[in-house]
């Protein structure tokens, strides 16, 4: 499909929200419903892209699937150009929509115990990996371990 065209579907299905939400802050101001709505529509965005974001991630895999870190082929396409981690960083996307829609600090908390682990997971599997000098190669070429062009 077009992307020209993607774009635009993205847009027109945004509209209803957008109108919504403006009508909202019209007629009743800047009011705690009123956030409320704001945040349950961000919510709802990053649970979106952190399943499409995770799909992707999944996809990009294709056979080469394990529970515990194994030699394997290395993949370097699809998400794995980006990151090296993008399932991590579905998961933690995912984790933050959780986090705004059932907020409460014993939520934040679970959710932060549950990040923590995730990245020291990362870590143990990087160190494991490491020895492989393809893997190491690919550490060199994608510097990004689980947020895009950023960490």
């Amino acid at each position: 499909m077009n992307p020209t065209v993607d774009r635009v579907i993205a847009v027109v299905a945004i509209l209803p929200m957008l109108w919504a939400a403006y009508y909202r802050y019209e007629h009743y101001g800047l009011n705690l419903p009123v956030i409320y709505y704001f945040v349950n529509t961000m919510s709802n965005a990053v649970a979106i892209g952190a399943l499409l974001f995770s799909v992707w991630a999944r996809l990009s895999l294709r056979r080469n699937r394990g529970f515990v870190p194994a030699q394997r082929e290395i993949v370097t396409a699809g998400a794995y150009r980006f990151v090296r981690h993008p399932i991590y960083t579905g998961l933690i996307l995912s984790y933050l929509a959780v986090a705004l829609r059932i907020y409460s600090p014993r939520n934040i908390t679970l959710l932060a115990i549950a990040v923590f682990w995730m990245l020291v997971k990362s870590f143990v599997e990087e160190s494991f990996l490491r020895a492989d000098s393809q893997y190491a190669a690919y550490m060199t070429k994608v510097r990004a371990r689980w947020i895009p062009f950023v960490i």
